[in-house]
């Protein structure tokens, strides 16, 4: 997940999957509704949240330490360099 980019959907597949598996546990059939926000859940723990991260924003950080990794090791950051990279 550090070095493509996820695809969206496939970010909102597994955003979904998280979610049916934190409120439902082991019964597949179950239709009650959750006790708190997925918002709330997403928190941190400090701010009274379980610290569940958000992928989307945590699959951009990992490709920008992923960017500064290779600008650090001398690769430039754009010209035709950037398309044999990515």
């Amino acid at each position: 997940m550090s070095t493509f980019a996820v695809h969206n959907t496939v970010i909102e597949q597994i955003h979904k999957f998280r979610k049916l598996c934190l409120w439902r546990g082991a019964d597949l059939n179950a239709r009650q509704r959750p006790k708190v926000a997925w918002v709330d859940v997403c928190k941190s723990k400090s701010e009274g949240g379980l610290g569940v991260i958000h992928l989307k924003t945590q699959n951009e950080a990992l490709l920008l330490k992923h960017l500064e990794i290779l600008q650090q090791r001398g690769y430039p950051m754009g010209g035709p360099h950037l398309g044999k990279l990515l």
